[in-house]
């Protein structure tokens, strides 16, 4: 992901009127030689009327409503979960409109999977339906695609599902709105550490993708509590029996296993550890929250914590809201909705809306990374084969 991320960045470089009238007044008649004068009356002054225009209305024209693209999946194998995140994301407006407040429409474009229909849809969504800015998409290599194209064309764009850190640096338009997984990771040694006061950790990851830095950022964040990392050991992408693997972390007698590991991995290793009784605390990567996981796996991971987004936070319940929704597409819809609150929040204090104003607010509100990662990271716990908020004290 980080080379097409970097190929992705290094093409983007390339590219008056009178209203009355007076009656004269009548003359003197003239006087004969045989009739006394006689001085004749002069009638005042009578405005003659005429015809005048309806006076002008003066008071300002309603105001335009403002106009938020959503980029999603819409077909294909994750339209279930596209429809999920617009779903969330028209809930959020519907709220905005009946406040009475400016109003918003939200227009809809179907990102698919591919990188070339996300730029067409966000090409559409900037060019021919004049957006004010842009939310979504919910897979990452089209979320990159369009935020590159919303950033050139000056748009700003607002990802809060796509996992990859750098995004926000395509440009000042494009603002990422979910906490890295490297700070998720040190969070996560929070959590075990200050929250659980778990002192001995066994690190299992994938020696592939971003799975060496996040076991580095929660080591060290882990380590440097007071904790101590008991094992710390890689498995390559193609490991198919591990085994060996999780008779090292029981012989290592840790109190807390994190995995940052994918699901495909996950299926294979959760089955090891059970069989192994390896009995411990589990703390992994959002992963784990996944239908497949939890399907064949969960009941294997019960009591397992797993970093939740920002996108979170609970959907006020509605009579509309479908019920048939699984764990990730509620989560997704959850994530339209927030999404779509921080988006209509950049509005409001945007009037009147544009894509500059919508981007200098979202600037005044963007949240940073801090230290403190446990004071802003929510986390997930499995129960039951499913996952829900983590109570913390």
């Amino acid at each position: 992901m980080r080379t097409v991320f970097g190929v992705l960045l290094a093409l983007a470089a390339l590219c008056g009127c009178n209203k009355w009238v007076l009656s004269r007044p009548a003359g003197s008649v003239v006087p004969t030689d045989t009739a006394p004068p006689v001085t004749a009356r002069v009638d005042s002054v009578v405005p003659v009327a005429e015809t005048t225009a309806p006076p002008e209305d003066t008071s300002p024209p309603p105001p335009i409503p403002a106009r938020v693209g959503v980029l999603a999946p819409l077909s294909g194998r994750y339209a279930s979960y596209g429809r999920a995140y617009l779903e969330g994301a028209q809930q959020a407006a519907d709220e905005w409109n009946a406040r009475g407040a400016r109003r918003v429409d939200l227009v809809a474009a179907d990102a698919k999977t591919e990188p070339l229909a996300a730029l067409a849809a966000a090409r559409r969504l900037v060019e021919d339906e004049h957006v004010d800015a842009i939310l979504g998409s919910v897979l990452t290599l089209p979320t990159v695609v369009a935020a590159m194209e919303a950033n050139c064309h000056g748009v700003p764009l607002v990802s809060n599902v796509a996992t990859e850190d750098d995004l926000a640096t395509i440009g000042p338009w494009v603002f990422h709105a979910v906490p890295s997984r490297r700070a998720a990771a040190r969070a996560s040694a929070e959590l075990a550490v200050l929250g659980r006061h778990q002192t001995h950790a066994a690190v299992v990851y994938p020696d592939e993708g971003d799975g060496r830095a996040l076991a580095l950022a929660f080591g060290e964040r882990f380590a440097a509590l007071g904790g101590q990392v008991v094992l710390s050991e890689p498995f390559a992408p193609s490991t198919t029996d591990f085994t060996p693997l999780a008779r090292r972390v029981l012989d290592a007698h840790p109190d807390v296993l994190y995995v940052p590991a994918d699901g495909d991995a996950l299926l294979m290793l959760v089955p090891a550890l059970a069989f192994h009784a390896v009995a411990i605390a589990v703390i992994g990567s959002e992963e784990m929250g996944t239908d497949r996981v939890l399907h064949t796996v969960g009941a294997d991971l019960e009591g397992a914590v797993l970093p939740a987004p920002e996108v979170a936070a609970e959907i006020p319940h509605t009579s509309q809201r479908p019920t048939a929704r699984t764990p990730t597409e509620e989560r997704l819809a959850a994530a339209g909705y927030s999404g779509a609150r921080r988006v209509l929040d950049a509005l409001a204090e945007s009037p009147p809306a544009s894509p500059d104003a919508v981007r200098v607010a979202l600037q005044g509100r963007a949240s940073t990374d801090s230290s403190n990662a446990m004071g802003t990271q929510k986390f997930l716990v499995i129960h039951n084969g499913h996952t829900e908020p983590l109570r913390t004290p």
